[in-house]
């Protein structure tokens, strides 16, 4: 049985929301948009969503909006189509909660996020930045469309204000839609890599015509994996190398992968990594081998196709990798689980439809759900 609470963004946010982001705790949401303005919704201890704080973050349209574990403080990071990542974090009036997260003060509702950095390495729009697990420290990887994976981390923590890059990762030449941590504290630090195709990229030849794209001789840029659309990378004697890829004989994406997420392991031994794109939504069961030793490897022992009938935008595991829900062309958000023969399948189905009359820019932009997250609790 799954629930549903609504709450209103629309006479707040006018523009498409292109993310939106859960706190640790479940009990804030954060979300980001075309208007350039990043907004902190609160739960309260009723239950009751109110908004806490808006503030323009960008100079251009914001993609995706990100929250820090909160052993680090009350951190949000994001990026835009401005080529920036802004760190952020809450200071001032912020309000009082207790330890589930929950605001004490039902009409303390405001909220103050300072900037404290400004990544500005990235050559093209960011599409994508993601927190690293919270056993490698405060760390944080942004992908890009012109190819590359970088990471930074702040190494005084009483000083959020410096960032490090650390590590600068050149993937392929199409450039990155999405990528995924994986969360074991057991392994090597790895990164799955969600990537365009020659359709969709903005270094094909025929795209270059954004203003932020700056001037480049694009036949001085040598290809590099641009046949590979779900990648693996592992971190070994401080350099990034490409692991494998996600494919299998019989099944494999054939156009530009939209979002990849990786499960947490949960006692399995094996790992489940969920993709997805106009081929529909795919769960890759893979090994991780020698993982202690310069011969680690990575083998696809199985893969399981959902849905092929409808382009999926975004997909999500919830916390204990028990639930995937995705969102596709059609407007519709599916939940799926996994049966006692090992098969995931939909067992729920919401309808865009039945919302668009309280939120509609909440979850639809143009034909298409824009963000789905699933509450951490």
């Amino acid at each position: 049985m799954f629930s549903r609470t609504n709450f209103e963004l629309a006479d707040s946010q006018a523009c498409f929301i292109h993310d939106l982001a859960y706190d640790y705790f479940g009990n804030r949401v954060a979300t980001c948009s075309s208007d350039q303005k990043i907004k902190i919704w609160q739960k309260s201890g009723t239950g009751k969503w109110t908004p806490a704080c808006a503030f323009k973050a960008h100079e251009s349209t914001i993609f995706k909006v990100k929250w820090a574990h909160p052993d680090f403080g009350s951190i949000l990071a994001s990026c835009s189509y401005d080529r920036s990542v802004i760190i952020w974090e809450e200071k001032g009036k912020g309000p009082n909660r207790n330890r589930s997260g929950f605001r004490e003060d039902e009409e303390s509702s405001s909220s103050i996020f300072i900037e404290r950095a400004k990544l500005i390495d990235n050559k093209e729009s960011i599409e994508d930045i993601k927190f690293g697990p919270k056993h490698l420290g405060l760390i944080l990887a942004s992908a890009s469309a012109d190819g590359y994976i970088r990471i930074y981390t702040a190494p005084d923590l009483t000083n959020i204000s410096e960032w490090k890059r650390i590590h600068e990762i050149r993937v392929n030449t199409l450039g990155i839609n999405s990528i995924s941590w994986n969360k074991n504290p057991t392994e090597p630090p790895m990164i799955a890599v969600a990537a365009k195709d020659s359709n969709t990229s903005f270094m094909n030849k025929k795209g270059i015509t954004t203003e932020y794209i700056p001037q480049m001789n694009v036949d001085n840029v040598s290809p590099i994996n641009e046949d590979k659309l779900v990648l693996v990378y592992v971190l070994r004697e401080n350099t990034w190398n490409l692991l494998g890829e996600l494919k299998s004989e019989e099944k494999c994406h054939k156009n530009a992968v939209n979002d990849v997420s990786w499960a947490i392991l949960n006692g399995r031994s094996f790992h489940m990594v969920a993709s997805c794109g106009k081929d529909g939504v795919f769960i890759w069961y893979i090994k991780i081998e020698n993982k202690e030793t310069k011969d680690i490897s990575l083998s696809v022992i199985g893969t399981q196709l959902i849905n092929n009938n409808v382009t999926v935008w975004k997909v999500s595991w919830n916390i204990l990798a028990t639930l995937l829900a995705y969102s596709g062309q059609d407007g519709k958000v599916r939940i799926c689980k996994c049966g006692y023969d090992r098969k995931w399948q939909v067992s729920a189905e919401f309808e865009e439809e039945e919302f668009e009359e309280d939120y509609p820019k909440l979850i639809k932009g143009e034909d298409r759900i824009l963000s789905l997250s699933l509450n951490p609790k």
